[in-house]
This record gives C-alpha cells, sequence and structure tokens, in this order.
C-alpha cells in the first residue's frame, strides 16, 4: 500500500538524487531544483513550514518504508478551491503502477483534508509515463500551452490537465 508522508530535512538526500536523475532534469524545470543535499535541506524545511499554513504540501512516496517517489501540491487558491499537482519517481519504482498510486493519494489528500474542488497538472507533451498517470486518473486535458516555459534559452510548451475532485 502506498502512504504520503510529509518531506523533512531528512528526506533530502533521497529528493536531491531523485531530482539529478536525468529524466527529472529533462521534465522537471522548475524552481524546485537545488545544487545540492544542503540547498535540498533549506527548500524542504520550507516546504514544511508552507504545509503548516497549508500553501503547499511536498509529499514523499512511501511503498512499505522505501523512498519511490515525490508528490508536490502547490498553488493552493483556497477561495477558488484548488491547486496544482506534480510528481516524480525513482527509476527503480517507474512503470510499476507506483506513480498512479502516489498521485490517487494526493487527490485523496486534496478532497478529504482540503476540500479542494479542482485540481490541475502541467506536464510536458513527450513525456508519456506523465500523460498515462494522468489519463489513468481521469483528468482531461485542456490543452497545450505554447512557450509556456523558457527554459536554457528556448522556449517549451506544456499540456494542461484538469480534474475535478467531487
Amino acid at each position: 500500500m502506498i502512504k504520503l508522508k510529509l518531506a523533512t530535512e531528512e528526506d533530502a538526500e533521497f529528493v536531491f538524487e531523485l531530482m539529478q536523475d536525468k529524466d527529472c532534469q529533462n521534465f522537471i524545470i522548475t524552481k524546485t531544483k537545488t545544487n545540492n543535499v544542503e540547498e535540498q535541506k533549506k527548500k524542504l524545511r520550507s516546504y514544511y513550514a508552507q504545509s503548516k499554513k497549508q500553501n503547499r504540501f511536498y509529499f514523499i512516496g512511501m511503498n512499505k518504508k522505501e523512498k519511490i517517489g515525490i508528490v508536490d501540491i502547490y498553488n493552493i487558491n483556497k477561495e477558488d478551491e484548488r491547486c496544482c499537482i506534480g510528481y516524480a519517481v525513482s527509476k527503480k519504482y517507474r512503470k510499476k503502477g507506483f506513480g498512479t498510486k502516489m498521485v490517487k493519494e494526493g487527490l485523496k489528500f486534496l478532497k478529504n483534508n482540503l476540500k479542494l474542488h479542482g485540481c490541475e497538472a502541467i506536464t510536458d507533451p513527450t513525456n508519456a509515463p506523465s500523460t498515462k498517470i494522468l489519463q489513468k486518473l481521469n483528468f482531461k486535458k485542456i490543452g497545450t500551452l505554447k512557450h509556456y516555459r523558457k527554459h536554457k534559452g528556448k522556449y517549451l510548451n506544456r499540456e494542461l490537465y484538469w480534474k475535478i475532485l467531487n
């Protein structure tokens, strides 16, 4: 059974190593990346503090006692009852259904704990495993965001997905 636990600075090495993975480097182009474990600890302390204010929840996916990935719930808008979700799965656990199970647990948290109505996810159009997870969980593709991110001097497209939680 997959469970989510709030990330703490003790998870910094795991998260840092996960973000060094080639696939994560290609698909996760955000300000959440860090240059070393110490920076990652600082980032996780910040995320933990944000969770106390219910502004962001950064979870570690657990399969028994094994850390298998992350689920990031961010851009929480309490007035409109919506948020964004992101995720990454450790290489060892990919293509085994763990990503879908982690995101499903994240969606349960959104509905049951935060009482949110909707959730969006943004993914790289070439990230077939991510697209598959979203489709399995009944996210609907809204469209392509042209030139959504600028990375290394190049504009990148992203696909926007949406799910109503009730």
